[in-house]
């Protein structure tokens, strides 16, 4: 049953996976080498979003982009590049890193040792702070057992605005590589329908929405947790212990949520 277990998590998370391919593949096919008057009504609504002024006989060219950046691929027009990350499906996952790197990242940007070590306790469960704890704690008693920290750190984690932006990128835009182009909009659905939001409409909803009340262990919208703790008889051998060392942040209803920034914050900030 364990073995059984663990097995299905995998198969799951790898369907996952190729279905992001997939549609990425067929977004990128859709759009490049096509007339802007030959796209369907959808993928025509994104262009205008992203080009604004643009002829029926405009030439899109789209093409995936290579390595492992937030932008997946990039649609060029006259010559323009937009560089386009795309979320399809129920997956909420959007950054994924280290625990070492964003504790590093966020101790720069000026958030105290409390606060990075409450990120610590919360990440292995297991009262250390490297995870070499004798028995680890499940995601409902590691959060009562740390709740006021947890309460704590959600104060300085979303006090300043600046601060929610640079995490923004690092999390949404440009990802780890700080020479890495930064994502101009991020795109939710696919080929026939689906939202498209622009960096800056991103920016609005982080600046004027009130963070501070959220319950769960999170920055803005997104939440905060481990890639995997491994807790539990279902496990058995666990053959990759090192995933442990590894964030997850996730955004519960990112496709909602953009649906809402398209409907209000269309309109460019005047900072």
């Amino acid at each position: 049953m364990k073995r059984l277990f663990v097995l299905e998590r995998y198969f799951k998370f790898m369907e996952q996976l190729k279905r992001g391919f997939d549609a990425e593949k067929t977004m990128i096919a859709a759009l490049n080498q096509k007339r802007f008057c030959e796209l369907n009504d959808n993928l025509k609504l994104i262009v205008k979003k992203l080009f604004k002024t643009i002829g029926d006989d405009c030439i899109i060219e789209c093409k995936k982009f290579e390595g492992f950046y937030k932008p997946d691929f990039v649609i060029t027009c006259n010559g323009v590049d937009k560089y386009i990350s795309m979320k399809s499906g129920l997956a909420d996952t959007v950054h994924e890193e280290q625990l070492s790197t964003v504790i590093t990242f966020l101790h720069q940007l000026g958030i105290s040792n409390e606060t990075l070590d409450t990120i610590r306790l919360f990440q292995y469960a297991d009262g250390t702070l490297d995870g070499t704890g004798d028995r680890r704690m499940g995601w409902r008693e590691a959060y009562d057992r740390y709740d006021a920290r947890i309460k704590k750190a959600n104060i300085e984690l979303n006090s300043s605005k600046r601060r929610l932006l640079t995490i923004m990128d690092r999390f949404l835009f440009q990802g780890v590589d700080i020479n890495a182009p930064f994502a101009d909009a991020i795109y939710h659905g696919n080929v026939d329908s689906g939202v498209l939001i622009l960096r800056f409409q991103f920016e609005r909803y982080f600046l004027f929405k009130s963070w501070e009340k959220y319950d769960s262990f999170h920055i803005g919208p997104i939440i905060l947790k481990p890639h995997s703790r491994f807790v539990g008889e279902n496990y058995g051998d666990i053959k990759n212990e090192h995933l442990r060392h590894r964030m997850q942040f996730r955004w519960p209803k990112l496709k909602e949520d953009m649906m809402y920034m398209d409907k209000y914050y269309f309109k460019r900030n005047r900072r």
